[in-house]
């Protein structure tokens, strides 16, 4: 792909140890997550680091982690997430490392599309990496109504079909995962589930044929919910704005979903993809502008 700038060059820091995310580096990094106010379960880690742990590395000195990075592989597509760099090691081309050491490891399993999401300061040097903008992604918060009840799933529509009309490739890995510890409502037009969490619900995946044809289970849903808090990050481009709002909820956030390599089927109006908070590249870590000093 043709580039309209040079790419950055990370600038070489001594002492520097860039080594693989390791499962006891979790605690770490959730600690330094929850200080910059993302939302992200443990489980979300776990999962990362089984399905493609030559992708999730570290940055280190003296064999402590201070910065950090996730990747993951889905077939001809991958995303890069969690990039975060201690406060007190940002303005030193760490996260630039680490960004170009992910994109290497997906470069060997002959990934063709890379995604991430980039807040507006992160976004001019993703650009020079070769990303583009295909559309916005917005965090929605609401809340449930009527009486909280224990979820329950309805309805038996196979999930992996739907979610990969709307990702564009089978997802069966992440799908398991998320369907072991979700609550998941479908319908003939397709499926959403509700992943509980530490204090919210997130929603995600939510796939069918057109959204709108299956608002009902999400109604449901809510109807089931009471007050508790309810957290959506959906595509811009899949047109549910409009219904969300009448529905109480309200955008948080925003953030620029970007691509690099071959240009993907992009299907918004079929798929709310993310199945996670932070953890894919799918609004991870973007929500500020920390990732990449």
């Amino acid at each position: 792909m043709e580039r309209l700038f040079p790419p950055p060059v990370p600038r070489k820091e001594a002492n520097l140890e860039i080594a693989p995310f390791k499962k006891e580096d979790a605690a770490v990094f959730l600690v330094h997550a929850c200080a910059e106010g993302w939302l992200c379960e443990p489980w979300e880690i776990d999962f990362l680091l089984n399905a493609f742990p030559s992708g999730c590395l570290t940055a280190r000195k003296g064999g402590v982690p201070f910065a950090f990075v996730t990747a993951v592989s889905y077939g001809c597509h991958g995303w890069i997430g969690n990039l975060l760099v201690h406060p007190a090691e940002r303005g030193r081309g760490v996260g630039l490392t680490l960004m170009q050491r992910a994109l290497a490891e997906l470069r060997k399993v002959r990934t063709e599309t890379v995604w991430l999401t980039a807040s507006a300061a992160g976004r001019p040097l993703y650009e020079r990496l070769g990303f583009r903008e295909i559309d916005t992604v917005r965090r929605w918060v609401g809340a449930g109504c009527g009486n909280a009840r224990t979820l329950q799933g309805q309805g038996d529509v196979p999930v992996l079909p739907a979610d990969r009309l709307g990702w564009g490739e089978p997802r069966t890995q992440l799908v398991d995962a998320i369907t072991a510890r979700a609550v998941v409502y479908s319908g003939p037009a397709g499926f959403l589930m509700a992943q509980p969490a530490a204090g919210y619900i997130q929603i995600g995946p939510w796939a069918g044929d057109s959204l709108r044809q299956t608002f009902h289970l999400f109604d449901k849903l809510l109807s089931h919910l009471g007050k508790k808090r309810v957290v959506l990050d959906s595509p811009a481009g899949n047109d549910i704005e409009g219904d969300l709002r009448m529905r109480n909820f309200y955008a948080t956030s925003s953030a620029s979903l970007m691509f690099r390599g071959e240009r993907p089927e992009y299907r918004p109006h079929t798929s709310v993809p993310w199945a996670a908070s932070e953890a894919w590249g799918e609004v991870a870590s973007i929500y500020s502008d920390k990732e990449l000093r």
